[in-house]
């Protein structure tokens, strides 16, 4: 279950925000090279066994919607559904969500 958590908060929008922010050094031509000490330093919210579980049934809802090895463009309403989650877990609002969402395009 945990690996599913940190799945699903490793391919969120505001993990690669946050490391855009964080690291601007480490991005070449609109990517991000990713290292192990980055991904360590990323603030993950304290979960409730619950809502681990809530995220962890997420992550398998979309793993059965997606065939594996594709990569739809259009998010799936599960997938919003996950987001939105994460967002709220780290507090975020409306505004800053608006932000992170309109930067990650």
């Amino acid at each position: 279950m945990r690996l599913k958590v940190l799945a699903a908060i490793v391919n969120h929008p505001l993990l690669l925000f946050y490391l855009r922010e964080r690291y601007p050094a480490s991005s070449y031509n609109q990517g991000t090279t990713f290292t192990k000490d980055m991904l360590n330093d990323q603030p993950v919210p304290k979960l409730s066994s619950r809502q681990m579980e809530d995220l962890a049934d997420l992550v398998d809802k979309i793993t059965q919607e997606k065939p594996r090895g594709t990569s739809a463009v259009a998010e799936s309403s599960t997938e919003q559904i996950l987001n939105n989650l994460i967002y709220r877990f780290y507090g975020d609002g409306d505004a800053e969500i608006e932000v992170i969402e309109r930067r990650g395009r």
